[in-house]
């Protein structure tokens, strides 16, 4: 899954985010998909999906990784979150 500057990949046993370098580089996150969750919200204007992703505990997502999606890609969101395995808190 890409959109503008982030490629997420998801191999059945990891999930990972690769986000454009900036001034500071690159940046590249991995988590285990057995205690990956995704906390998935609305914007405020409704325009984009606030995805944090990180270590499920519970029903909630211990992580800093977070980044936007355009509306009109929640569904290809939801689809590469079910194929990666990981449940939305």
């Amino acid at each position: 899954m890409i959109d503008d500057d982030k490629i997420l990949l998801a191999d059945g046993e990891t999930i990972e985010l690769f986000w454009r370098g900036t001034l500071n580089g690159s940046k590249k996150w991995r988590f285990h998909v057995s205690h990956a969750g995704a906390d998935l919200s609305l914007d405020r204007k409704g325009t984009r999906i606030d995805v944090k992703l990180g270590d499920r505990y519970s029903n909630r997502v211990s992580g800093d990784v977070q980044f936007d999606v355009a509306v009109e890609r929640s569904d290809e969101l939801q689809g590469f979150l079910h194929r990666a395995g990981i449940q939305p808190v």
